[in-house]
């Protein structure tokens, strides 16, 4: 698009920034925090120096089996980071058993999957210290794979947090 009509038009070309430095600067990247299901994609990774706790669906050896195969070309499964905690869907205070104790929590395409989003961003308030932050990366419907469905409504929202659901519909 800038070679057709930008540079046409006089604009400068600027690099876009990566998701990861996106959600990095919204962080103390300096503290220490929760990633939720990174696979190989972690915006947080401990090779990169973060003090980060791996949450997820499954263990390392089960999403390496799993995503290491011809059906998932994309995942590189000796990058999949290591999975500290394995989530069945409990509330993350439970889970961790701590409450306050992180600066961040950290998801890239994980909020569309948490049938209760409103118990959800409470109970990661529970686990965030008082100046902590939640960075999400969500998916753009535009330009997903997704983008012939329905957006979520408000009011879907509430009705998932009064009915508890604990499974996506």
């Amino acid at each position: 698009h800038y070679e057709v009509a930008g540079r046409a038009e006089g604009r400068g070309f600027a690099r876009v920034p990566s998701r990861e430095e996106i959600v990095r600067a919204m962080v103390d990247t300096a503290g220490r925090g929760v990633e939720l299901g990174p696979l190989n994609q972690p915006m947080m990774a401990r090779r990169d120096g973060f003090d980060v706790l791996i949450v997820d669906y499954l263990d390392t050896d089960a999403l390496r089996a799993k995503y290491g195969t011809d059906a998932h070309p994309d995942v590189d499964p000796a990058v999949i980071e290591e999975v500290d905690v394995v989530s069945r869907g409990e509330p993350l205070v439970e889970l961790l058993g701590v409450e306050g104790a992180f600066d961040w929590v950290v998801a890239g395409h994980v909020i569309e999957h948490i049938p209760d989003l409103v118990s959800f961003l409470q109970d990661v308030e529970r686990i965030l210290g008082p100046e902590g932050r939640l960075a999400l990366a969500v998916p753009d419907l535009r330009v997903t794979l997704d983008h012939y469905g329905e957006a979520t409504s408000t009011g879907q929202v509430l009705d998932a947090h009064r009915e508890r659901r604990t499974r996506p519909t």
